[in-house]
């Protein structure tokens, strides 16, 4: 549980500082960011609201839906709220260079967050647990989260969100800092008894 609200607070803030950098979310957060600027609502009910929409489809579709994953459906919104704060607060307004500094940060803190929470063993998000759930047996986890992130930016974008050239960065740095983090995390998933291979 500590391990998984580490990887929780990574992951919110990750989130964050990819909006605040205002050069374009990840896939998932275009249409976040869409539903914001649609309707006015904060980041973090948007956010929430697409975690449930996840979680419902899942369980629709026959998935499996453990207690991580009804959690980041609750507390990730609210966390990333909270970080949106924190940065607003700071003295000075990202653009330039330091917009793409705090992209890449952003990428870096997304991947590490995901491999943590993954390293817990504590369940899956729900989107990992909604794409399980579509694949099945009939297609690979790729090619459905491939589709469902296209899916995502393309349908966030017609709806205003914030797509942009850092929506590449973020869909492309992700993955790679996740599998990256995750091996370095091996010792700790040793000793906590965590078995990647055997989730799947």
């Amino acid at each position: 549980m500590a391990l998984w609200s580490v990887g929780l607070v990574l992951l919110a803030g990750g989130i964050a500082a990819t909006i605040a950098a205002d050069v374009g979310v990840g896939p998932l957060d275009v249409v976040t960011t869409a539903l914001n600027r649609r309707t006015g609502m904060d980041i973090g009910v948007a956010i929430v609201l697409l975690n449930v929409a996840m979680v419902v489809v899942a369980r629709v579709v026959g998935g499996k839906v453990g207690a991580a994953t009804l959690a980041t459906a609750a507390a990730l919104g609210p966390a990333v709220d909270l970080w949106m704060r924190a940065i607003d607060a700071m003295p000075f307004e990202p653009g330039g260079v330091v917009a793409w500094v705090m992209l890449v940060v952003g990428v870096l803190l997304v991947g590490s967050g995901g491999a943590v929470q993954i390293s817990s063993g504590w369940g899956p998000s729900p989107l990992d647990a909604m794409v399980v759930a579509i694949a099945g047996d009939r297609w690979t986890l790729r090619l459905v989260r491939t589709i469902v992130e296209v899916s995502y930016a393309v349908g966030g974008a017609l709806a205003g969100g914030a797509l942009g050239l850092g929506t590449v960065v973020v869909a492309l740095g992700v993955g790679p800092t996740l599998s990256i983090v995750v091996r370095l995390l091996a010792p700790v998933r040793g000793r906590l008894g965590v078995d990647l291979d055997a989730d799947r």
